[in-house]
């Protein structure tokens, strides 16, 4: 039931926020074009015949030159949300601490943080992380996003879980997969009231490629 649950959400989590993205992180557009261009060439090096390796470079370009200038916070970043669009969100978490460190206060990297720790399934870092964010900016969809999504797979604070989504609701409204979010809540809800909850049993399966 657990694996159900986390499907839901996960495979929600992407075209939601990429859609607050839109709305919220314009000015990084050049830069997303940037990480799309890299991972677009790790997939064709990976899809294509032995020996194809330029997008695996490009790939490890970008690494590479994050790590060789730790004081360099937009190279952090790309090599973060590089490792969010290939399905490694684990291999993000270095290097947005890196960038938290050089800006303790930015609300997007903290947002960064509890989005790579959520979809690594460690949904307690993500609440503090999210929390964080908000503090410095309060209401930030995307914090309140993954705070919201994490309270649903601990089955924690889900007075708090149901008033962020009707805030998110207010915020994109008729946003279709907030309306699938709802029903899983509902389910989830449903189900606690008989004794069973789609929130037990063991950890199944890496959030959304991440996490």
């Amino acid at each position: 039931m657990k694996r159900n649950l986390t499907f839901a959400i996960m495979g929600l989590t992407l075209g939601l926020v990429c859609g607050f993205k839109a709305s919220n992180y314009n000015h990084r557009a050049d830069l997303a074009a940037r990480q799309m261009s890299a991972v677009n060439s790790a997939v064709s090096a990976k899809s294509g015949p032995p020996g194809a390796q330029p997008g695996v470079a490009e790939v490890q370009a970008v690494v590479a030159r994050a790590r060789q200038n730790p004081p360099d916070f937009e190279a952090l970043q790309e090599a973060a949300h590089l490792f969010v669009q290939i399905q490694r969100p684990d291999g993000a978490i270095e290097f947005l601490l890196k960038a938290q460190q050089l800006k303790p206060e930015d609300p997007e990297t903290l947002a960064d943080l509890a989005e790579v720790f959520y979809l690594s399934q460690k949904f307690e870092e993500a609440i503090s992380w999210a929390r964080r964010a908000l503090v410095v900016r309060p209401k930030f969809p995307i914090a309140s996003y993954y705070l919201m999504a994490s309270f649903v797979e601990t089955k924690t604070n889900l007075n708090e879980a149901e008033r962020i989504l009707a805030e998110l609701e207010v915020f994109r409204p008729g946003d279709p997969a907030l309306a699938q979010i709802r029903q899983v809540m509902q389910t989830a809800g449903s189900a606690g009231d008989k004794g069973k909850t789609v929130l037990t049993h063991g950890p199944e399966d890496p959030s959304g490629g991440k996490r």
